[in-house]
């Protein structure tokens, strides 16, 4: 997989919202792709503060 591959697969798959809080306006985002072939039912999303409270 190349960062390519990821950013499309990324992209193709809509808005990122934070599985923690819900926030779809974050300045960035802890990003899981599974399976890039299909990143829609694969992909979680976390808030860089939610991935941050989640790591402490």
């Amino acid at each position: 997989m190349t960062t390519t591959d990821t950013t499309a697969a990324l992209a193709a798959t809509g808005p990122l919202v934070c599985a923690e809080c819900g926030d779809q306006d974050a300045n960035g985002y802890v990003v899981t792709i599974l399976d890039t072939a299909d990143p829609k039912h694969t992909r979680t999303e976390v808030c860089t503060d939610c991935h941050a409270a989640l790591a402490a």
